[in-house]
């Protein structure tokens, strides 16, 4: 699948109408030379400057927020630099005055130096994104994170294909649990999913979430060797994907 690239420029946007979700793909380690728009955005907040310590997952956290403040100001019309972020209870991120379910919601992951953000208008929405690597303790894993039937489907794979389908059972469930609003503490092997179809359905959840059936799925186009999925809780009428950057200019 080709990604489709936003028209006009870089940072220029499509109308966001009800049930789309845009998910915006970038470049974490890109030079930030010529982008004055996303300089102008970086987060001035010096304790959220120094933290975290590492100096390449500091500057990536912050071309993060910085993105995240450019494309929602594009969405809403206003200057990035006005908005303010908060957190919900478990610590998922939202506009500031809003609830993280209505108005303008977003969800963001990122692998290696692969990023993506997601959103949408009035739901719960999550988004996961995954490089594939070797798991040590594929069993403990599978034990701890995955139920019954989902070990059984795993299980019944050729070799070749398990380690894809790990990635994508993990994406999914990461996926929903950043939606919910509550994070991995949600319970990876409480959210159950049947991905014999195809469509990926989720069939079982914590009974304090809800109805299953009222989750939409879909898994996003990534490179060879990344996984990604984002989750819902409103009909999917279409998801548009974009990438971001100095070479997704026209």
């Amino acid at each position: 699948m080709t990604m489709p690239r936003c028209s006009g420029g870089v940072f220029d946007v499509e109308d966001l109408a009800g049930g789309t979700i845009h998910c915006w793909h970038f470049d974490l380690d890109e030079s930030l030379d010529g982008h004055e728009e996303l300089l102008h955005a970086l987060d001035d907040n010096p304790r959220r400057r120094t933290a975290p310590s590492n100096p390449l997952a500091r500057r990536r956290s912050m071309l993060s927020r910085a993105l995240l403040r450019v494309l929602v100001g594009r969405y809403l019309d206003v200057e990035p630099r006005s908005i303010e972020l908060a957190t919900g209870p478990h610590g998922k991120p939202r506009l500031r005055g809003s609830d993280g379910s209505h108005g303008l919601v977003f969800n963001a992951s990122h692998t290696g130096r692969k990023g993506v953000l997601a959103l949408a208008f009035d739901g719960d929405l999550g988004i996961d994104v995954e490089d594939w690597r070797r798991v040590g303790d594929v069993a403990g894993l599978l034990r701890r994170c995955f139920a019954d039937s989902e070990r059984a489907h795993w299980e019944s794979l050729e070799p070749s294909c398990q380690q894809a389908e790990l990635f994508r059972f993990w994406t999914l469930k990461e996926a929903y649990c950043k939606a919910v609003g509550r994070g991995l503490a949600l319970g990876l092997k409480r959210c159950v999913f049947d991905c014999t179809g195809s469509h990926p359905r989720l069939t079982e959840q914590p009974a304090d979430c809800g109805d299953p059936d009222d989750w939409h799925f879909v898994e996003l186009a990534m490179p060879a060797g990344t996984s990604g999925a984002v989750a819902f809780n409103r009909p999917i009428r279409a998801l548009r994907q974009f990438t971001l950057g100095a070479r997704s200019a026209p």
